[in-house]
């Protein structure tokens, strides 16, 4: 009522909280976020199109569909709009468009302004491309990098997906092959480290290099035993020393 649209926004996540048509100081959620984001907070924006999305592709809430309410919040800064239309346009098919901008145009803007999965994602398109271009690696660029350089700016801002696929890459390479500044067995501990489905796989792949070497050899650490007890979602017990 005093002009504070912050509190319009927290109002409106307060009534979303409160569960579905709840009525918050006279409004609902949508209501709120749909005075908030009128009023230029990127936040309120991105949780209307949210909420549009859950109903349908083409369902409008408060007068605009998600990729609309999407469209204002990264117009304003929100990086996480940015994502959700890189993945509607991808969905939409090869090189469509949404929002006036491409799935990898779309990517780009959130990956430069920090977010890691629209980067893990831009890796997966330009390694899409190197193979369709019949190429021996990923040396495709898409969006002015290639796969590598995406997936390596993505494993910088903690994403355990990317570090795994640049520990795939630097093995197909060859052993002790460097890519983006290290060999396959150190992407794929940090991979492990960072946890998620990605961390199993890693786990996997760094206990079939332990054991070429023998049932005491350590990578990483550990020994291909203890690699396959945690790639199996168990615990491995105390480390072995390097």
């Amino acid at each position: 009522d005093n002009g504070n649209i912050g509190a319009a926004h927290n109002l409106g996540v307060t009534a979303d909280k409160a569960g579905p048509n709840a009525v918050i100081e006279d409004h609902t959620a949508t209501e709120w976020w749909a005075l908030a984001a009128d009023n230029g907070i990127a936040a309120a924006a991105f949780n209307l199109g949210n909420a549009a999305n859950q109903l349908g592709p083409d369902a409008a809430i408060e007068g605009h569909t998600a990729t609309e309410w999407w469209r204002i919040a990264a117009d304003n800064g929100n990086i996480g709009a940015a994502h959700n239309l890189g993945v509607t346009a991808d969905k939409a098919g090869p090189n469509a468009v949404i929002e006036s901008h491409t799935a990898t145009e779309w990517w780009a803007l959130a990956a430069d302004n920090g977010h890691a999965s629209a980067a893990f994602n831009l890796g997966i398109i330009a390694a899409r491309a190197s193979v369709a271009a019949n190429k021996l690696g990923p040396d495709a660029v898409v969006e002015g990098r290639t796969a590598t350089g995406w997936w390596l700016l993505a494993a910088e801002r903690g994403d355990p997906r990317a570090a795994y696929k640049l520990g795939n890459v630097a093995d197909r390479a060859g052993p002790n092959t460097v890519v983006e500044g290290r060999i396959a067995v150190d992407w794929w501990v940090l991979a492990h480290e960072r946890g998620g489905p990605a961390a199993l796989m890693a786990a996997s792949n760094l206990a079939a290099v332990a054991e070429e070497f023998g049932p005491d050899a350590t990578i990483g650490g550990r020994t291909a035993l203890q690699w396959r007890r945690l790639a199996r979602g168990e615990t491995d017990g105390p480390t072995a020393n390097p």
